[in-house]
């Protein structure tokens, strides 16, 4: 299968913060399920600790889930699926590394300015 990861040598770190009876968190795995990838879930439901350390982590962020691939922070559901539906989520999870958040997502050049606009 072409989306399948398991096989690569250089597979990524995957860490997700997780609570329970938690929808996007559900939805989240199942996409990381469906890329056959390996990750660590980590359930802060109980864990006030767990939750502070996420916190941490995140910048600040409370809520769950919240996503780290190779200790870089993604975000939580809507980030790994607007980097899926770009296209990037499977590189990152084949280990090419990022140095930045957007990295990833922003590789083309800018537009040159719109010069017929009016509102210049």
């Amino acid at each position: 299968m072409a989306g399948d990861l398991k096989d690569g040598h250089n597979m990524a770190k995957v860490e997700i913060y997780t609570g329970m009876m938690c929808g996007f968190c559900s939805r989240a795995l199942r996409l990381l399920d469906s890329k056959n990838v390996q990750y660590e879930q980590i359930d802060v439901s109980l864990s006030s600790e767990l939750r502070a350390q996420m916190r941490s982590r995140a910048g600040g962020k409370t809520s769950v889930p919240q996503i780290f691939i190779d200790g870089d922070h993604i975000g939580g559901c809507r980030e790994v699926y607007a980097l899926e539906t770009a296209g990037h989520l499977h590189g990152l999870l084949g280990g090419w590394r990022r140095r930045s958040r957007f990295r990833a997502c922003n590789n083309s050049p800018p537009a040159p300015p719109n010069r017929t606009s009016p509102f210049r």
